[in-house]
Protein backbone atom coordinates (compact mmCIF):
# COMPACT_ATOMS: atom_id res chain seq x y z
CA UNK A 1 0.00 0.00 0.00
CA UNK A 2 1.38 3.48 -0.98
CA UNK A 3 2.59 6.18 1.84
CA UNK A 4 0.02 8.43 2.82
CA UNK A 5 0.55 12.07 1.06
CA UNK A 6 -0.18 14.79 3.27
CA UNK A 7 0.26 18.64 2.37
CA UNK A 8 1.10 21.20 5.00
CA UNK A 9 0.42 25.07 3.96
CA UNK A 10 1.61 28.00 6.28
CA UNK A 11 3.49 30.93 6.13
CA UNK A 12 5.03 30.39 9.32
CA UNK A 13 8.15 28.20 9.04
CA UNK A 14 7.54 26.66 12.78
CA UNK A 15 3.99 24.83 11.57
CA UNK A 16 6.15 23.45 8.51
CA UNK A 17 8.74 21.89 10.24
CA UNK A 18 6.29 21.00 13.54
CA UNK A 19 4.36 18.76 11.45
CA UNK A 20 7.22 17.18 9.56
CA UNK A 21 8.29 16.07 12.72
CA UNK A 22 5.05 14.77 14.30
CA UNK A 23 3.52 13.34 11.55
CA UNK A 24 4.49 9.40 11.54
CA UNK A 25 7.36 8.24 9.03
CA UNK A 26 5.07 6.54 7.21
CA UNK A 27 3.10 9.05 6.14
CA UNK A 28 4.92 11.72 3.32
CA UNK A 29 4.82 15.74 4.26
CA UNK A 30 5.24 18.61 1.42
CA UNK A 31 5.08 21.76 2.73
CA UNK A 32 4.15 25.47 1.24
CA UNK A 33 4.25 28.85 2.32
CA UNK A 34 1.34 29.81 0.36
CA UNK A 35 -2.08 28.96 -1.30
CA UNK A 36 -0.92 29.42 -4.81
CA UNK A 37 2.34 26.65 -4.05
CA UNK A 38 -0.26 24.34 -2.46
CA UNK A 39 -2.53 24.58 -5.63
CA UNK A 40 0.43 23.68 -7.77
CA UNK A 41 1.75 20.92 -5.77
CA UNK A 42 -2.01 20.07 -5.92
CA UNK A 43 -2.26 20.01 -9.73
CA UNK A 44 1.15 18.46 -9.90
CA UNK A 45 0.56 15.11 -7.59
CA UNK A 46 -2.22 13.98 -5.69
CA UNK A 47 -2.79 14.14 -1.86
CA UNK A 48 -4.78 12.54 0.76
CA UNK A 49 -5.13 15.53 3.08
CA UNK A 50 -4.17 19.17 2.66
CA UNK A 51 -3.66 21.03 6.29
CA UNK A 52 -3.83 24.60 6.06
CA UNK A 53 -3.73 27.68 8.25
CA UNK A 54 -6.44 30.16 7.30
CA UNK A 55 -4.77 33.54 7.80
CA UNK A 56 -2.22 33.93 5.23
CA UNK A 57 -1.00 36.74 2.77
CA UNK A 58 -2.92 36.32 -0.52
CA UNK A 59 -5.39 33.84 -0.73
CA UNK A 60 -6.67 32.45 3.02
CA UNK A 61 -7.18 29.21 3.91
CA UNK A 62 -10.95 29.33 3.85
CA UNK A 63 -11.09 30.56 0.44
CA UNK A 64 -7.78 27.45 -0.82
CA UNK A 65 -10.23 24.69 1.08
CA UNK A 66 -13.16 26.22 -1.13
CA UNK A 67 -11.15 25.44 -4.41
CA UNK A 68 -10.19 22.32 -3.39
CA UNK A 69 -13.16 21.20 -3.13
CA UNK A 70 -14.09 22.48 -6.04
CA UNK A 71 -10.81 21.34 -8.01
CA UNK A 72 -9.75 18.00 -6.07
CA UNK A 73 -13.24 17.05 -3.94
CA UNK A 74 -11.84 13.77 -2.76
CA UNK A 75 -8.82 15.68 -0.86
CA UNK A 76 -9.42 16.06 2.82
CA UNK A 77 -8.97 19.58 4.27
CA UNK A 78 -7.92 19.96 8.13
CA UNK A 79 -7.78 23.78 8.68
CA UNK A 80 -5.63 25.48 12.18
CA UNK A 81 -5.86 28.94 13.31
CA UNK A 82 -4.61 31.25 15.83
CA UNK A 83 -7.87 32.90 15.89
CA UNK A 84 -10.39 30.25 16.27
CA UNK A 85 -14.36 31.16 16.86
CA UNK A 86 -17.25 28.76 16.98
CA UNK A 87 -19.04 30.31 13.36
CA UNK A 88 -16.04 30.03 11.37
CA UNK A 89 -15.07 26.55 12.40
CA UNK A 90 -19.29 25.61 11.98
CA UNK A 91 -18.00 27.86 8.21
CA UNK A 92 -15.26 25.47 7.67
CA UNK A 93 -17.14 22.36 8.31
CA UNK A 94 -19.63 23.42 6.08
CA UNK A 95 -17.80 24.04 3.21
CA UNK A 96 -16.27 20.65 3.55
CA UNK A 97 -13.30 20.49 6.13
CA UNK A 98 -12.90 17.83 8.34
CA UNK A 99 -11.27 19.21 11.19
CA UNK A 100 -10.33 22.62 12.97
CA UNK A 101 -7.56 23.28 14.96
CA UNK A 102 -7.00 26.49 17.37
CA UNK A 103 -3.21 27.22 17.93
CA UNK A 104 -1.70 26.35 19.50
CA UNK A 105 -2.80 23.37 19.17
CA UNK A 106 -1.57 20.09 21.52
CA UNK A 107 0.62 18.03 18.58
CA UNK A 108 -1.29 14.85 19.21
CA UNK A 109 -4.84 16.58 18.32
CA UNK A 110 -3.12 17.72 14.93
CA UNK A 111 -1.53 13.42 14.66
CA UNK A 112 -4.92 12.73 15.43
CA UNK A 113 -6.75 14.90 12.85
CA UNK A 114 -4.65 14.28 10.43
CA UNK A 115 -4.66 10.25 11.07
CA UNK A 116 -8.43 10.54 10.77
CA UNK A 117 -8.85 12.75 7.83
CA UNK A 118 -6.30 10.24 5.92
CA UNK A 119 -8.75 7.15 6.85
CA UNK A 120 -11.75 9.16 5.65
CA UNK A 121 -10.12 9.73 2.29
CA UNK A 122 -9.45 5.79 1.77
CA UNK A 123 -12.85 5.08 2.41
CA UNK A 124 -12.26 3.70 6.18
CA UNK A 125 -14.52 4.88 9.26
CA UNK A 126 -11.98 6.80 11.57
CA UNK A 127 -11.13 5.12 14.72
CA UNK A 128 -10.45 7.64 16.82
CA UNK A 129 -9.75 5.25 20.55
CA UNK A 130 -7.61 2.89 17.99
CA UNK A 131 -3.75 3.50 19.09
CA UNK A 132 -1.38 4.05 16.50
CA UNK A 133 1.67 2.07 16.50
CA UNK A 134 3.49 4.50 14.13
CA UNK A 135 3.63 7.16 17.12
CA UNK A 136 6.17 7.70 19.31
CA UNK A 137 5.72 7.13 23.30
CA UNK A 138 5.08 11.18 23.69
CA UNK A 139 2.94 11.42 20.67
CA UNK A 140 0.75 8.45 22.34
CA UNK A 141 0.64 9.97 25.50
CA UNK A 142 -0.49 13.60 23.84
CA UNK A 143 -3.36 11.58 21.72
CA UNK A 144 -4.67 9.99 24.44
CA UNK A 145 -4.27 13.11 27.03
CA UNK A 146 -6.44 15.19 24.14
CA UNK A 147 -8.96 12.01 24.22
CA UNK A 148 -9.25 11.91 27.99
CA UNK A 149 -9.60 15.94 28.48
CA UNK A 150 -12.35 16.17 25.98
CA UNK A 151 -14.42 12.81 27.34
CA UNK A 152 -13.73 14.88 31.30
CA UNK A 153 -14.76 17.92 29.92
CA UNK A 154 -17.69 16.50 28.20
CA UNK A 155 -18.66 14.36 31.04
CA UNK A 156 -18.83 17.22 33.10
CA UNK A 157 -21.28 19.40 31.39
CA UNK A 158 -23.55 16.70 30.92
CA UNK A 159 -23.58 16.26 34.45
CA UNK A 160 -24.29 19.99 35.08
CA UNK A 161 -26.36 20.83 32.19
CA UNK A 162 -24.03 22.83 29.88
CA UNK A 163 -23.73 25.38 33.08
CA UNK A 164 -19.95 26.59 32.37
CA UNK A 165 -19.72 28.33 35.73
CA UNK A 166 -20.94 25.16 37.56
CA UNK A 167 -18.41 23.07 35.39
CA UNK A 168 -15.49 25.06 36.14
CA UNK A 169 -16.16 24.60 39.81
CA UNK A 170 -16.65 21.01 39.58
CA UNK A 171 -13.09 20.80 37.50
CA UNK A 172 -11.30 23.00 40.71
CA UNK A 173 -10.44 25.45 37.67
CA UNK A 174 -10.96 29.14 36.74
CA UNK A 175 -14.06 29.48 35.16
CA UNK A 176 -11.75 30.91 31.81
CA UNK A 177 -9.86 28.16 32.01
CA UNK A 178 -12.39 26.01 31.60
CA UNK A 179 -13.52 27.79 28.49
CA UNK A 180 -10.23 27.82 27.08
CA UNK A 181 -10.44 23.84 27.53
CA UNK A 182 -13.58 23.71 25.82
CA UNK A 183 -12.57 25.90 23.06
CA UNK A 184 -9.44 23.76 22.46
CA UNK A 185 -11.66 20.58 21.94
CA UNK A 186 -13.77 21.82 19.92
CA UNK A 187 -16.78 21.26 22.73
CA UNK A 188 -19.89 23.68 23.22
CA UNK A 189 -21.90 24.06 26.22
CA UNK A 190 -25.11 25.10 24.55
CA UNK A 191 -24.94 20.84 23.34
CA UNK A 192 -25.90 19.83 26.78
CA UNK A 193 -28.05 22.51 27.76
CA UNK A 194 -31.89 21.95 28.02
CA UNK A 195 -33.37 22.80 24.68
CA UNK A 196 -34.47 27.00 25.13
CA UNK A 197 -32.37 26.99 28.45
CA UNK A 198 -29.54 29.54 28.65
CA UNK A 199 -26.62 29.69 31.34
Amino acid sequence: MSRARVLVVDDKKNYLALFRRILPADIEVECASDATRALELLAESSFDVVVSDVRMPGMDGVALLETIKTEHPDVEVVLMTAYGTIPSAVKAMKLGAVEYLTKPFDPGDAVRAVEEAIQRRQGKEPDSAQPSSDLTYREAIAVNRGRATREYIIAILRDVKGNVTQAAERAGIERESFHRLMKRHGVRAEDYRPKGQKE
